[in-house]
This record gives structure tokens, C-alpha cells and sequence, in this order.
């Protein structure tokens, strides 16, 4: 076997690499630009049955990435991924260390995970409507759960066997993960044929026409973070381009990237964003460099100036389709227009009332814009809900109005009856940890009663520092939990920093823990000195000169004994420690870690209590609750869901926009779609802890029951609950 089997496909480059050359840094760079681009990985273990992959990131600093075998992957037994798999529950029986008795032939005849393609016939008359355009601009409106996945694959099908060629279709998504999806349904609908379509996201396909335009000594930034840091220092001989500390790195990062995403450069904006920007544009280009979002601004520049590249491209696809159009930006926007010019075959698939990336630049109001700029385009509304009966899309609609006159008018209608357990229930707490203790309880009830297995829950909230409590509780009750697509509250990298610094006081033998708090914050520690300390241990680090503010640190941190107090001391003495957050944010991770660390009188106590929590968290489980932002479970769905804090949702600040606030009620509904048959809503009766935002109510605890007809519990009217609900 060639141990060379590793092969991935970085646009119009093929690297062929071994499990060893993981580990170099010059492949770890290669990893990172293609992590960023969703690249196409196999290992050619065995030539004639390639194993699909893909690229992980395991660190984020220094940024540290891997192969995984994807679900289903069988690697050749003279590989190094190979493992054995269990091919039945009697698998489970066999000694830990036997030999898999199966042979290896055997085990790749096993039957992959049908997936379910609707066939034309089988849609409904809007879905059929939709499928079945041909030529021509088109926008579907497709309310959630209305299976506009399933039409999508019907068309890309219907085109094909219209003697459309595959090669001649693109299907663009808004993630790597809905794209690959797609691909298996596609290839479970048509078979090889589907391999010709081309199916990414934007800014791959951007990648794939603009790479091969650039010199080989240029690359693309995984993350652009350094250099803003750079930008953001006091100019120096050494750095030319520094203009000091004009912003905050959080702020700065966000706000390139926001101007980015509105298709905006330096010389449109006003300081000092615009000096910032413009520092940090000619670093990359004297670095040969290029972030993200210079994939789409660059094919832009192209599409419009070289007239060889333009015909080149427009030819390339004629029928160009385009999933969660409302979360498009306006950079992609104009990508797509170039693209589309010699044909305008144009087919967007959206639901403004989702639209949630409004922090990323998406603008759902290019779903408009689309109607104007093609006047005579179709327009299909797929207004059916497959998934939530009659209660839920209700509650959605009633939401959504709140917003009236800045969103497509549309009709939803559920297909589903409401099981005689169905509730959407609003639930008044008054704290952050009666909330999360109602969860956990209500979870338990639902589990014993009705039997339902715990992957059939989610709990959602706003932003990842909100999944502490959650964890905590969960753990308590012990109910086992999964936090979806980020790291646990105590393992997240800021929050593993201050950890780190109190682990650090409790004992200082282990160079892991506090050799890369060093320059955290930045003590301008020479990196050989790092090495030199890190080899020789804590009594080098006492003995080094350069080490001595770092040591009086943990000297004085020492002497704090209550934990709270010690995290507030280092976090108001160290300020380069905190990443600095939104302002807009309601609550702050370095607030909710304090307040877990005040139960706790003594340091000891309070990181024992942390790596019991982790120790749960990884614990191997069957099935657990999901935890995630309501970002995150975009796609996803559950019998039963628990929005939690919707104050925080509808949190209120002067420096928001209208736009801000109106995506604020499109995540609420998005997090409403998600369910089959249970919801509930918990909010905070008379106010939050913050000083900007509030949310009011006049109920305990009340159970919509029939349409929102009718109120039972304490709660006085309709209207109360609606009112609940717009602020």
C-alpha cells in the first residue's frame, strides 16, 4: 500500500500526503487554507474504493487541524486509520481485545443509510411548480420545513433528465455541511450522474475561479487575527504598519469583515475603521495574503476586468442555484450577478423570516431586490409546514408579524395534526438558574412519561456562554447532554485561560497547564525562553529574569483564596486577558464565570467542581440532549424544544438597528421551527439583570392550548402572551 494515500483537492491543486506529513508545519498550513474551503479529502488506502474524509480543526491555538474518516468509512486493514466496526448489536459481546471475525471484504458490503428522495410525482403542487422551471430567473419562497431540500434535488433531477448536462449545474449552500448533504442525496436520486454537479458553498466556488489566477506564493488566511493584532500596535521600524490601538481587536475584526460582506473598501468608509482597514490591506498584500471574504470580492474585480475570465466562468455553469438565499450578503450578491449574466439562470431558494446572520452582513432584503432587479422572474411560495403542527407555525406567524412590513407576506399552513401532547407553553423564571433547573426538570418528567429518548430534546439559546448553566444542571440531574458544534463553557479557550491560571496556584508541576499563559497576556517573553522554561520547569521560571511579572502573578493570585475574587483580580489586572466582547451582548463569559465560581469558597473546591462537569460532559453516551445556539440548529429538528431566555433573544440596546432587532425575532422563529410537537418559551417577569434590555410578563406559567384560542393557567388574555413575545 502506498503510504502516500492521503489525497486532497485544494482547487486546481491535488496533494498527495501520508498520515506522518500531518504533522509538519508546512501541511498544517496546507490544512488550514483547505479547512477554511471545505476541500475534498480521500485516502486511497484501496485505489478502487476510495474513503471520503474530512478536515478537523482539534486546536485553536496554535491552530491544529487532522483527517477524520467520515461516517461509514472502511479503511484498507493495511492502513493506519483502520479500525474495526462493529457491524451488529451482537458485536458488542466479543472480548475488547478479539480480532474482528468479520472479513474485510464483508464489512464494505454494508448497506449505506437510505435516504428518502421524493420523486416528482410525489410533490406537491408548489414543490412540482418550483421543481419543473426551467430557464429563466426564479425565487421560491419556502416557508420552514416546507422540504425544500426535497425540491431542489427534484429540479437538479428534472434539469438532468431534461438533457441538461450535470457538469452545466451548480447548487450553492450556505454551509459545507448542508452542502455535503445534499450531495448524498443527490447521488441517492441520480446515481454517478450527480457526481458532476458541482455543490459548495459561495466562497469555495469563489475559491475554485480565483486561485488559479494568483501566483503560487500567495495564500489564504485561515485567520486574519494576527495581523489586525498587528495593525492594531504603535508603529514601530518593525512594523510600518501599525496605527495604534484605534479599536478594539474584537471590534475591528468584526467590522472588516461586516464592510467586506457589504462589498465596501477603506476609501468608503470613516475613520477610524477606514484606517484600520486599509493598514490591514496593504500588510496582506505586501504578505501576499488574502482572508475569507477576498475569495468573493476578488472574483468581483475579475468578473469586471479581465473580459477572458468573465467569459470563461459564465460559460462554465448554466444553471446556477442557490439555497438560504436570505442569508446572502451583499458581496455574494454581486458575485452571483456577474455569474449569472450571460443567462440569468438564476434559481434562489429562501425564507426571510429566517434570515439570522444579519451580525455576518446577510441582507434578507436582497430577496426583494432580486424580484426588482428581475421583473419578470417566477415567484413559488412553498407555504406547507411538514414538520410542526398548527400550534407552532401559529406562534411563528404571530412573531414574525411583529415585523410587519419588512418581510414577504406569506400564508403558513402546518400539514401536521397536533398529537394530543402537544404544547407550546410560555414559562416566567426569575432567575438564570430556576431556569435551568425547570429544563432539567421538565426534561425528566417528559423522559419518564412519555418515553421519549433523550435525542429528541434540544435546549436553544442565544449564545454559547448561556450553555454553563445548562451543562451544570443537566450534570445535576444527571441527564446526559451533547453541546453541538462548540466547545463546553469550561473548555472554550478564554474560559480555559483563567482556568488555567488558578490550576496554576494549586500546582505548578506541569508545563502544559502554565507554559502558554506566559504571554497571556503579552509579556514580550522571547519564544526560546518560553522552550527553555518549559524544559527545565517552575523552578526555571522562578530563576528567569524575563519570567518575573509572570511569577509575581501567581505569587499574588496565590494569596486570593476566595475563587471569584481571584478571577476578578486577574481579570482586572491582566485587561489584554478578556477578549473583549460586543457591547450588545447581554451577558459577558467572564460574568457567567465568576458567578459559577462564587458558590465556591476555596479554589480547590470550585476546580474540582469544573473537571467533575468536564469529566461528565465527555462521558460516552448513547444519546443525549443537544445543546446549542439557536444559530446552530439551523437544519435541525426535535419532538421537543426549550428556547431558553427569550428576553435575550429580544434584548434591546440603543446602538441596535431596526434590521438588528428585526433578526432578533427571525431567530426566535427559526428556534419555533425546529419542533415537532413541543415548545417552550422561558423568559424573565420583570426585567433582566442588564441595564439596557427588559422583558415583561404578567403570567407564572401558562399552556396555549387550541390555535392560541385559549389560555389556560394565570395568564389574563391573548394579548398578554403576544405582548410577552414583542418585547
Amino acid at each position: 500500500m502506498d503510504t502516500r494515500c492521503i489525497e486532497i483537492v485544494c482547487g486546481s491543486a491535488h496533494h498527495r500526503l501520508s498520515y506522518e506529513d500531518l504533522f509538519s508545519s508546512e501541511v498544517q498550513d496546507l490544512l488550514a487554507e483547505c479547512y477554511t474551503l471545505g476541500t475534498d479529502v480521500n485516502c486511497l488506502c484501496d485505489p478502487d474504493r476510495p474513503v471520503p474524509m474530512h478536515l478537523r480543526r482539534v486546536r485553536i491555538r496554535p491552530p491544529t487541524y487532522t483527517v477524520v474518516t467520515n461516517p461509514l468509512g472502511i479503511h484498507h486493514p493495511d492502513c493506519p486509520r483502520y479500525h474495526i466496526v462493529r457491524t451488529h448489536p451482537s458485536a458488542s459481546h466479543e472480548a475488547p481485545n478479539c480480532k474482528a471475525t468479520v472479513p474485510p471484504q464483508a464489512r464494505t458490503e454494508q448497506p449505506l443509510r437510505r435516504i428518502f428522495v421524493p420523486i416528482l410525482n410525489q410533490l406537491n403542487d408548489a414543490q412540482r411548480e418550483a421543481a419543473t422551471h426551467k430557464n429563466g430567473p426564479c425565487m421560491v419562497v419556502a416557508a420552514a420545513g416546507s422540504g425544500k431540500t426535497a425540491m431542489l434535488i427534484a429540479r437538479i433531477q428534472y434539469l438532468i433528465n431534461q438533457g441538461v448536462r450535470p457538469g452545466d449545474i451548480l447548487a450553492c449552500t450556505f454551509t459545507r455541511k448542508a452542502a455535503q448533504e445534499m450531495t448524498d442525496r443527490l447521488l441517492a436520486a441520480v446515481g454517478e450522474r450527480g457526481k458532476a454537479v458541482t455543490i459548495g458553498t459561495i466562497h469555495s466556488v469563489a475559491y475554485r475561479m480565483v486561485t488559479p489566477e494568483l501566483g503560487e506564493d500567495w495564500r489564504v488566511l485561515s485567520d486574519p487575527t494576527w495581523m489586525i493584532e498587528r495593525v492594531l500596535e504603535e508603529p514601530s521600524g518593525k512594523n510600518p504598519h501599525g496605527v495604534g490601538p484605534a479599536m478594539k481587536l474584537g471590534e475591528a475584526i468584526s467590522a472588516i469583515a461586516k464592510a467586506k460582506a457589504d462589498a465596501l473598501g477603506p476609501h468608503q468608509l470613516s475613520d477610524p475603521l477606514a484606517k484600520v482597514y486599509a493598514a490591514y490591506e496593504t500588510l496582506k498584500a505586501e504578505r501576499k495574503s488574502l482572508d475569507f471574504e477576498d475569495m468573493i470580492l476578488h472574483a468581483i474585480r475579475l468578473f469586471r476586468s479581465d473580459e477572458a475570465f468573465a467569459k470563461r466562468w459564465r460559460q462554465r455553469w448554466r444553471y446556477v442555484m442557490v439555497d438560504e438565499f436570505q442569508d446572502t450578503n451583499t458581496a455574494q450578491w454581486l458575485f452571483l450577478l456577474e455569474l449569472v449574466k450571460a443567462h440569468n439562470n438564476l434559481f434562489v431558494v429562501g425564507d426571510d423570516w429566517q434570515s439570522i446572520y444579519g451580525f455576518r452582513g446577510a441582507q434578507p432584503s436582497l430577496m426583494n431586490e432580486f424580484l426588482r432587479r428581475f421583473p419578470g422572474a417566477k415567484k413559488v411560495f412553498l407555504e406547507r409546514n411538514y414538520r410542526s403542527h398548527d400550534l407552532i407555525v401559529d406562534l411563528g406567524s404571530r412573531i414574525i408579524n411583529l415585523n410587519a412590513g419588512h418581510q414577504i407576506p406569506k400564508r403558513v399552513i402546518a400539514h401536521r395534526d397536533m398529537s394530543p401532547d402537544a404544547i407550546t407553553q410560555i414559562v416566567t423564571v426569575h432567575s438564570d438558574t430556576e431556569e435551568a433547573r425547570f429544563v432539567a426538570s421538565e426534561l425528566t418528567r417528559l423522559r419518564n412519561e412519555l418515553g421519549v429518548p433523550w435525542n429528541d430534546f434540544a435546549v436553544l439559546y442565544r449564545t454559547n456562554i448561556q450553555s454553563r448553566l445548562f451543562e451544570e444542571a443537566l450534570a445535576d440531574a444527571d441527564i446526559p447532554y451533547h453541546v453541538v458544534g462548540d466547545k463546553h463553557f469550561y473548555e472554550s479557550p478564554d474560559v480555559k485561560i483563567i482556568l488555567d491560571y488558578l490550576r496554576t496556584t494549586q500546582d505548578t508541576s506541569d508545563p502544559t497547564v502554565w507554559g502558554h499563559l506566559l504571554n497571556r497576556p503579552k509579556r514580550y517573553i522571547p519564544i526560546d525562553v518560553v522552550h527553555e522554561v518549559q524544559h527545565g520547569g517552575w523552578e526555571a521560571v522562578v530563576a528567569h529574569p524575563k519570567c518575573r511579572a509572570f511569577v509575581t502573578t501567581i505569587d499574588t493570585l496565590r494569596c486570593i483564596e476566595e475563587p471569584a475574587k481571584a478571577i476578578q483580580w486577574l481579570v482586572d489586572k491582566h485587561s489584554g486577558l478578556v477578549r473583549q466582547q460586543d457591547e450588545d451582548e447581554p451577558i459577558k463569559w467572564v460574568d457567567s464565570l465568576i458567578a459559577s465560581a462564587s458558590r465556591y469558597k476555596t479554589v480547590s473546591s470550585f476546580l474540582r467542581f469544573v473537571d467533575w462537569i468536564i469529566e461528565k460532559s465527555k462521558e460516552p453516551k448513547d444519546e443525549a440532549v443537544q445543546l446549542m445556539t439557536i444559530h446552530k440548529a439551523k437544519g435541525l429538528e426535535w419532538t421537543t424544544v426549550f428556547v431558553a431566555a427569550l428576553q435575550r433573544v429580544f434584548y434591546r440596546t440603543k446602538n441596535r438597528s431596526r434590521a438588528r432587532n428585526c433578526a432578533r425575532k427571525h431567530a426566535c422563529v427559526t428556534s419555533r421551527s425546529r419542533v415537532h410537537a413541543r415548545i417552550y418559551i422561558s423568559c424573565r417577569p420583570n426585567g433582566m439583570a442588564t441595564k439596557n434590555g427588559s422583558c415583561r410578563g404578567s403570567s407564572r406559567y401558562y399552556k396555549v392550548h387550541e390555535r392560541g384560542e385559549r389560555i389556560c393557567g394565570h395568564g389574563s388574555s391573548l394579548e398578554v402572551q403576544s405582548w410577552a413575545l414583542s418585547h
